[in-house]
C-alpha cells in the first residue's frame, strides 16, 4: 500500500508534489491520472509521516492547508 499527503482546496482533491530544483513540495490538483503519477507517495506510512512533519516545521503555509495522510488507492480509479 502507498500513502500520499493530500488536502481538499475548493472541492478539489489536491496531493503534494517534490520540486528537486526549488527544494519544495508544492499542492497539484488530482484532476487525471497522469496528475496523480507525478505526486509524492511513499510505501511506508512511517516515511510519508515523517515527510509531513518536515512539512510542519518548515512550511507552514503549506502545512495549514488542512494535510492529511491518504491511502493512494482512494484516488485511483
Amino acid at each position: 500500500m502507498a500513502y500520499l499527503i493530500s488536502c481538499t482546496l475548493d472541492g478539489i482533491p489536491h496531493a503534494i508534489q517534490a520540486d528537486q530544483e526549488s527544494n519544495r513540495f508544492y499542492l497539484v490538483p488530482l484532476t487525471n491520472e497522469t496528475a496523480l503519477s507525478k505526486i509524492l507517495s511513499h510505501p511506508q506510512k512511517t516515511g510519508i509521516i515523517n515527510i509531513l512533519k518536515w512539512i510542519e516545521d518548515n512550511d507552514v503555509e503549506l502545512f495549514n492547508q488542512g494535510l492529511e495522510i491518504q491511502d493512494e488507492q482512494l484516488y485511483r480509479k
